[in-house]
């Protein structure tokens, strides 16, 4: 809606959330911010459950009481290790295949870790 000097508010705060999280999806995961959305979704809601329970982080040994939201919490957090346990899985069978290597972080650290692995065992046989 316009003003009366022809001006208006545009709540761009959405497409800068998408344009952060997909530039963090390819430089990390090698993929766009659609394939990871629902991390994404799951790890905002986190915060948010967070926050509530910070507020009550007063009350002694609350975070140890099973509440709904510390159920809900360790349910995001068990959806998004899942999530995260496939996208390595599916990257080292790639790498294990052949496939040739990505240009991002989860890439470099694989293969840095499968390379790591492999001098220790080339260690092993020297001994």
């Amino acid at each position: 809606m316009l003003s009366s000097d022809g001006s208006c508010e545009i709540d761009i705060w959405p497409s800068l959330q998408n344009l952060a999280s997909d530039a963090i999806s390819r430089t990390a995961f090698g993929s766009s911010y659609e394939e990871g959305k629902r991390i994404f979704q799951l790890q905002r809601e986190q915060a948010e459950l967070i926050v509530k329970v910070v507020t009550k982080s007063i009350i002694p040994l609350w975070m140890f009481l099973p509440t709904i939201v510390h159920r809900k919490m360790n349910k995001i957090d068990k959806e998004i290790t899942s999530s995260l346990k496939d996208m390595i899985n599916k990257r080292e069978k790639a790498l294990k295949a052949g496939e040739p290597t990505r240009n991002d972080l989860l890439s470099i650290l694989l293969e840095s870790n499968r390379k790591e692995i492999d001098e220790n065992e080339n260690n092993k046989d020297v001994e």
